[in-house]
């Protein structure tokens, strides 16, 4: 069943969940606030940000039929769509479930190993951006969050859980086991010192943490190397991720950050008007540029978190999600704005989004580390 169908309520199983052994990110948390400040070195970790170069872009094979209403074969070919678009400017590394899914992949793609680098690692579902490994210049380790299926509420994802590891083990890259559970679609960073999140995801307790917006920033600055944390309240009304940022604020180059607008009467208009505001209020040397909502669309009894802001930074182009409506135009001439320098591709995500995700959502990029 689509996962925006039937949202399994599972919250109460959360307490039988195994924390995994590392838990350094957890303790640097759980520090008191003035041991914190004083006394503990300066960060010497960077994220870099999505423009600057990558290695290679992450994307896992969507497998499972029950999850796509029955149009699985279209998805497949949007992935393969997707992967011949990366593929242009970097060179793209895919999970898939089996050899077989390997063999016919290579076969649909038609890309050489150089341009499409194929793992056997299995996954329960596409949406890399929340469970791959975040790479971070400056030390050797990439960071991994811990993945729960957007506080259980879509099994299974206990494979999903698995893959990060199973990337940098695969590919010798040694990690930092976070111990916490959060996803990479929560946080959007300028590559210097600022990092975005929500409150209504990382403080959830259906993720199972029970950390305070300080403790959590105090993660970000050590772990991501930020040296500030802008918190909005929240993201957009029937996001089932509770409210991913990188759904309606992103940021670019030259100071400037793209953020939703939504028309009074929009679904969307009251969230996105709040985070204008507060976006305004805590970063008044940046340049905001609004990005237009497509109209509301209803799906199984839910709103959709339909956006042209889930897209996606290669080292030559920008993915945009568009839905054949007339804010498609407008809203890819401001990423364009934005990124000049960069094909702007567009790429139809009207069916993807079914499943609650859309390009951002299902890749994520490896840069090219220089202080490690």
């Amino acid at each position: 069943m689509n996962r925006l169908r039937s949202a399994q309520q599972g919250f109460s199983r959360l307490s039988a969940f195994v924390v995994e052994a590392k838990q350094s990110c957890f303790a640097i948390a759980q520090m008191p606030v003035q041991a914190q400040e004083s006394g503990s070195r300066a960060p010497v970790v960077r994220w870099p940000a999505e423009w600057e170069p990558h290695a290679r872009t992450w994307l896992a094979w969507p497998a499972r039929p029950e999850l796509w209403d029955g149009r699985l074969p279209e998805i497949q070919d949007t992935w393969i769509e997707i992967i011949h678009a990366i593929a242009r400017d970097e060179p793209v590394a895919l999970l898939v479930n089996d050899a077989g899914t390997r063999n016919e992949v290579r076969r649909r793609s038609g890309l050489a190993e150089d341009r499409l680098q194929i793992y056997q690692i299995p996954t329960d579902d596409a949406w890399m951006r929340d469970y791959g490994p975040i790479w971070r210049d400056g030390v050797p380790t990439a960071l991994r969050f811990l993945f729960n299926g957007w506080g259980d509420k879509y099994r299974p994802w206990s494979q999903d859980r698995s893959a990060g590891k199973a990337i940098l083990d695969q590919t010798g890259h040694p990690e930092e086991n976070s111990g916490l559970v959060f996803e990479g679609g929560a946080i959007e960073g300028n590559g210097d010192d600022i990092v975005l999140s929500t409150r209504s995801c990382a403080l959830n307790p259906n993720r199972g943490n029970d950390l305070s917006e300080n403790q959590w920033t105090t993660v970000f600055r050590h772990e991501l190397g930020a040296k500030r944390v802008v918190w909005l309240e929240s993201g957009l009304p029937f996001d089932d991720t509770d409210g991913h940022i990188d759904m309606f604020a992103r940021f670019a180059p030259g100071r400037r950050l793209l953020v939703g607008q939504a028309p009074a009467g929009h679904a969307h208009f009251e969230a996105l008007k709040r985070a204008r505001a507060t976006l305004e209020r805590e970063l008044p040397d940046y340049a905001i540029v609004p990005v237009p909502a497509p109209p509301a669309k209803e799906f199984a009894g839910r709103i959709l978190p339909r956006t042209h802001l889930n897209f996606y930074v290669t080292n030559g182009s920008v993915l945009a999600p568009v839905y054949n409506e007339d804010t498609d135009a407008p809203a890819l001439e401001s990423i364009a704005r934005c990124f000049e320098g960069r094909r702007i591709v567009p790429i139809y995500a009207g069916l993807m989004i079914l499943e609650g995700g859309a390009i951002h959502c299902m890749t994520m990029q490896e840069p090219q580390l220089r202080n490690v």
